[in-house]
């Protein structure tokens, strides 16, 4: 007789005897009869003792093993998928029992995040969290089975690559077979999948971890999961056409939602005149508005939240200047006289604060959009120099000038839903030369353009077809499709807002040989 599953069991196997195993959900006595809810992977399933139980001391989270007779319920459970069957027990075995549990997966709702992800593995075994990690299998398979009926091909780029700068700081690995010499965890496969469209593949798809060491948020961590893809011969057009069929089986798929119209388009210019922003939230009823005196948002709220936002807004900012707030037919009125790109920026926040306040903003609502068109180069103020906004390797629209860089516009495009990126990219530079242009204009002299870039740029030289693609946040996904609100809940062993993994304690010491084999001293000591 194999096993049968605790949460598969259902009238049909009346009469059956089966063998059940998991972990002790509840106990209840009734008199001489003894109530066990019996939990594995896929549910509970109510099993029935005679008094004997009561010797062994049986308590919740221990791991058991029943055999006994499928029978019908007396008293039904609704709620429950096994409701109307229970296990009479013949015989049974305690596996496993447990010490003093820091909390029951049962009882969470005052359990403190960081004990949650210290004793994960108890985390885990919530129903709730079982669910989103079959559902993100789920999503995963998903993609893989759209790409693959569009001939995309999916191949593993190297976790350990050549340290370049992307934006954020790389996590590095020291090499001990070369002394003083370092990889880095990738911050996304850019150069790898843009030398995949030279070697000629077309289409390239891979769901891949990536690494950036950044300060963290809500939906940021500093491991996280892309969707990757690239195409040869393509435009953005297609590119994003792509990507809105894909996000439309998905939510077909996952939140029973047909999304049948396209997703509106906005300029990065127009996105931040009407949203303040260029992740805008659609759902959000007004927008920001123009008039002679200037720029601003108005909607009807009371005085009390009228002094909080204003209170927020300060702290935020100095607004004393060209700022004011007038009452207009009813509605409050929050006016800039000078239209530049803060007060527009500084605008988004008031109308996303209001929408919070009031109420706005169904959760159950999906509007996507698209934000394109961005600058290319942006003025990085700590570090006093020019950047890219996206990454160097995007190509740029039409004709630039270093003299006029500030017109320089990106063939970058990023998708938006209810406010948060989920992804973005963009056509390549496939011309060596018009890559080299762009690397120079942001600091980097001829050797460290050879050194850093070389195998691109000479990738390049070999035939490079016009290429491009994007990358799209798979853990924001999982988030949306799973009614998250927090990317910790949908990665199964993640960090916290200080990088440190608690369960396992990282980051951590290692031992002094462990640096001698690397050549590495570490002087640095709490």
């Amino acid at each position: 007789m194999g096993r049968s599953y605790c949460g598969e069991l259902r009238r049909k196997d009346l009469g059956r005897e089966v063998s059940v195993y998991g972990w002790v959900d509840g106990v209840r006595q009734y008199g001489k009869l003894n109530f066990v809810d019996l939990r594995d992977c896929t549910g509970k399933v109510q099993i029935v003792f005679d008094e004997k139980i009561r010797k062994e001391g049986l308590g919740r989270e221990v791991v058991l093993f029943v055999r006994g007779e499928v029978v019908e319920r007396k008293s039904k459970n609704p709620n429950l998928k096994t409701g109307d069957v229970e296990i009479k027990a013949m015989d049974y075995k305690i596996l496993n029992k447990t010490k003093n549990m820091p909390f029951y997966p049962q009882d969470i709702t005052r359990v403190r995040e960081e004990t949650r992800l210290r004793y994960r593995y108890l985390d885990l075994r919530r129903e709730e969290m079982q669910d989103t990690f079959r559902t993100r299998d789920k999503i995963l398979s998903l993609i893989r089975e759209f790409f693959h009926k569009k001939k995309f091909v999916e191949i593993e780029t190297p976790t350990l690559a050549k340290s370049t700068p992307e934006g954020a700081r790389d996590f590095l690995v020291p090499s001990r077979l070369e002394k003083c010499n370092f990889y880095a965890l990738p911050q996304s496969p850019q150069i790898y999948k843009q030398v995949l469209m030279v070697a000629g593949f077309d289409k390239y798809f891979q769901i891949v971890k990536c690494f950036r060491d950044e300060d963290l948020r809500a939906n940021r961590q500093p491991e996280f999961t892309q969707v990757d893809l690239e195409l040869s011969f393509t435009t953005p057009e297609e590119v994003m056409l792509l990507t809105e069929e894909l996000f439309k089986v998905l939510w077909k798929a996952f939140k029973k939602k047909e999304i049948k119209e396209k997703f509106p388009v906005f300029s990065y210019i127009e996105a931040l005149k009407r949203f303040g922003t260029d992740s805008p939230d659609l759902r959000i009823p007004f927008e920001i508005s123009e008039s002679r005196e200037g720029i601003y948002v108005e909607y009807t709220i009371g005085k009390e939240e009228e002094k909080r936002l204003l209170e927020e807004l300060r702290l935020m900012k100095d607004i004393q200047k060209n700022f004011s707030v007038l009452r207009v037919g009813g509605k409050t009125r929050f006016l800039f006289r000078e239209k530049n790109e803060d007060n527009y920026k500084t605008l988004g926040v008031v109308r996303e604060r209001i929408a919070k306040l009031e109420n706005l903003v169904k959760e159950d609502e999906f509007r996507f959009c698209w934000v394109k068109e961005f600058p290319m180069f942006e003025f990085n103020k700590d570090e006093k120099r020019w950047q890219t906004t996206h990454h160097p390797f995007t190509k740029i629209k039409g004709t630039w000038s270093e003299k006029k860089h500030k017109e320089a516009i990106a063939m970058s495009y990023d998708i938006v839903l209810n406010g948060e990126e989920l992804g973005g990219g963009s056509i390549r530079n496939h011309d060596p030369e018009e890559q080299k242009r762009i690397l120079r204009f942001l600091g980097l002299s001829e050797k460290e353009i050879s050194k850093k870039f070389g195998f691109l740029l000479n990738a390049l030289e070999h035939g490079a077809p016009p290429h491009g693609g994007i990358a799209l946040g798979l853990d924001r996904i999982v988030m949306f499709l799973t009614n998250k609100k927090n990317i910790r809940d949908v990665i199964a062993f993640p960090k916290t807002k200080k990088a440190q993994g608690l369960l396992e304690g990282s980051p951590s010491e290692i031992d002094k040989k462990q640096l001698k084999d690397l050549g590495l001293d570490c002087k640095h000591k709490k």
